[in-house]
């Protein structure tokens, strides 16, 4: 029915809606952890590579669910 359809649309906006703001919300908060970080001597190294750590823990994942998917698959 339409109402149905509706309520559907309106729910996944805003699903969707905070979704987006708790992900630019938590960015924010790591953008600015990574300066102050920068900042410091010792964590200076770590700050400056995140990038290719988060890279690298996202492949992983990716990889490590490839993995489940084909041994269950066979």
């Amino acid at each position: 029915s339409v109402g149905s359809t509706i309520s559907g649309i309106v729910l996944v906006m805003g699903f969707s809606l905070g979704l987006s703001i708790t992900l630019v919300g938590i960015g924010l908060l790591v953008v600015g952890g990574m300066k102050h970080l920068a900042r410091k001597g010792t964590s200076a190294w770590l700050s400056k590579n995140a990038g290719v750590f988060s890279a690298a823990m996202v492949m992983a994942s990716g990889l490590f669910a490839l993995f489940l998917v084909l041994t269950k698959a066979g």
